[in-house]
């Protein structure tokens, strides 16, 4: 009877104590709940693009291909390991990059969340100087007529908070100070600041009352290739892998992907030309080594029968 008594008692006091802030529990979990719907809301959507591709390791050779591979100092076979570290690596998303356009970006805002315009913006931005301060920030673009347009670089409340904390403790150079610019332009002409170099076209027609552009020299991008791509096995002994890319936007996912396998391929293809090339390289050599070795012994020959 006394565990049973005592056991109420703790209940009571566990509603007790829920009563007594029953306000403070109902204002967090309103505010939680409240914060988690706008981060879902927030949230860009995430597709992945999936591919499955082969990859030859060579590990079947004939012996004598294995003792010309060790003489030159290759390895005559690649693991799946290793050939997963060559498609995540940075020389292939470069090389990929060479077929991509993804440094410059086009957004429009729309209740409250910037909306990625791939390939269906109005409005196209060629660059021709770019200096890193304004490498990813936002020019925000506002149409004004038929001819003309305001561009404007404004830093955001988190940025300029930084510079001022900054700046009390050190002198901030130049160069690295927050940008402010706004000015208005045409169509077709060439914009011409001391940090950028760019023409605003208009490609369709203007349906948005502002755009926003980020630019980012797309050899720079690579980081963004590495960071959606995955890699996996499918089937160690098919030598099968698994290709997939995570982004916003669906079609990029899959144009990605594509490049990323074409560059990977033609990577293999140039090294196998390579390792063809020292082959030959190293088998002429050898022809012409044993030639000469033989000449000699002739020459060592006929002296040999002249003397005797």
């Amino acid at each position: 009877m006394a565990n049973s008594h005592e056991e109420e008692i703790d209940l009571k006091g566990v509603f007790d104590t829920l009563l007594r802030y029953k306000r403070s529990i109902l204002i967090i979990t309103a505010v939680t709940f409240f914060l988690s719907v706008i981060y879902a809301y927030l949230k860009p959507n995430v597709y992945q693009a999936e591919m499955t591709i082969e990859v030859h390791s060579g590990s079947k050779q004939s012996d004598a291909l294995a003792m010309l591979n060790a003489t030159l100092g290759m390895s005559g076979s690649s693991s799946l390991d290793n050939e997963i570290a060559i498609i995540q690596s940075r020389s292939v998303a470069v090389k990929a990059l060479q077929n991509l356009s993804l440094g410059t970006q086009y957004y429009v805002s729309k209740r409250f969340k910037d909306v990625e315009l791939y390939q269906n913006s109005p409005i196209a931005v060629k660059t021709y100087k770019l200096e890193e301060q304004v490498m990813g920030e936002p020019i925000h673009i506002t149409p004004i007529d038929a001819d003309r347009f305001e561009i404007a670089i404004r830093p955001g409340m988190m940025e300029k908070l930084s510079y001022s904390l900054r700046s009390m403790v050190s002198v901030i150079p130049e160069n690295k100070k927050p940008i402010t610019f706004k000015a208005i332009h045409r169509y077709g002409e060439r914009i011409k600041t001391p940090f950028m170099e760019i023409v605003v076209n208009q490609t369709a027609e203007i349906t948005e009352s502002e755009y926003i552009v980020t630019i980012v020299p797309d050899e720079l991008m690579y980081g963004m290739i590495q960071s959606g791509l995955s890699v996996s096995t499918v089937a160690q002994e098919g030598e099968l892998l698994a290709l997939s890319y995570n982004d916003a936007i669906p079609e990029r996912a899959e144009a990605i992907l594509n490049t990323i396998a074409e560059a990977y391929s033609q990577r293999s293809i140039d090294l196998k030309h390579e390792i063809a090339d020292k082959k030959l390289k190293f088998i002429d050599r050898q022809i012409n080594a044993i030639d000469e070795s033989f000449a000699k012994s002739a020459s060592n020959l006929k002296e040999y029968k002249t003397q005797n």
